[in-house]
């Protein structure tokens, strides 16, 4: 598949534009310049991988061309693992609304370091301590600065602990990940019409009824007045319901799905907007960057 496809293509392309903004490169230049800078591989980069990166870097806030997020790739599923450098761990911790400070410390022979984390809206802290027989590997960082690499890792999982980010690892996490096979899988493409159809009339499983008050959506809708979707079609209608895009949310199968309703909630007004995006983050913060469940 050509960029141009690429960027044409909706929600993604909607995602592509908003980065390269973000990042002042044209839309047609962001996808084969991360492809090439962003991956530690020299094998080819799919789309759904790029893709699958971009959607870290938006939740998190990190910029993949100063290094503080990569990603590896995985062969056997397609799917890729995040990375973040102690650089970006540092910016999404500061950058945390509820942020109130950290303290580090090493043992005097080096045998351990712990951080402790503190957020402004609880009582209680968090330390997390790391063990350098646990953690040292045969790496020229650890061979030569294993004090500052240990510091790094307690930094890094205490922050893991403290404020619940998911889907995204150290490199070392990311290398044995890789090595034992357990990278995230990526949904394959599908057209838009395909996402909304998916997410709006599949049946669920049983034992996995929607959560509170959305009713099950019928496994063949009543026809709607407008034209049906197909291919690249517009939305069958131009103002959207929030009730509808939340209910859309909560019973899309992949994140994929779910992000054809949150993008719909860009038109709408800044309290129903907000709402909806509530219920993206409330379901599938979680699972951006994994395997959705």
């Amino acid at each position: 598949m050509s960029t141009t496809e690429v960027v044409e293509r909706v929600p993604v392309r909607s995602l592509i534009i908003e980065m390269a903004g973000r990042f002042g490169i044209e839309p047609g230049k962001l996808v084969p310049t991360l492809k090439a800078t962003a991956f530690k591989t020299e094998k080819p980069v799919s789309d759904e991988q790029l893709i699958a990166l971009l959607i870290v870097a938006r939740e998190y806030n990190l910029n993949p061309f100063t290094r503080e997020l990569f990603a590896f790739l995985d062969s056997k599923s397609g799917g890729i693992v995040p990375v973040v450098s102690v650089d970006g761990w540092a910016r999404i911790v500061n950058e945390h609304a509820q942020c109130d400070g950290f303290e580090e410390r090493i043992a005097d022979d080096g045998t351990w370091a712990d951080c402790t984390h503190f957020r402004k809206d609880r009582t209680h802290h968090l330390t997390h301590r790391e063990w350098l027989s646990e953690c040292k590997r045969n790496t020229p960082p650890w061979q030569q600065s294993p004090r500052r690499m240990l510091g790094h890792r307690a930094f890094i999982q205490t922050a893991r602990k403290t404020y619940g980010f998911a889907g995204i690892y150290d490199e070392d996490e990311g290398q044995r990940i890789i090595n034992l096979g357990d990278a995230p899988e990526v949904p394959p493409p599908v057209s838009r019409a395909e996402r909304l159809r998916d997410a709006v009339t599949r049946k669920r499983p049983s034992g996995d009824e929607p959560p509170g008050d959305v009713a099950q959506e019928p496994t063949n809708p009543p026809p709607r007045p407008n034209p049906p979707l197909t291919g690249q079609a517009s939305f069958v209608d131009d103002v959207p319901d929030p009730d509808e895009l939340v209910a859309g949310i909560q019973a899309a199968t992949h994140v994929e799905a779910a992000m054809v309703f949150a993008d719909r909630a860009r038109g709408l007004p800044d309290n129903e907007r907000a709402r909806v995006d509530a219920a993206f983050r409330a379901k599938w913060v979680p699972v951006v960057g994994g395997a959705a469940k």
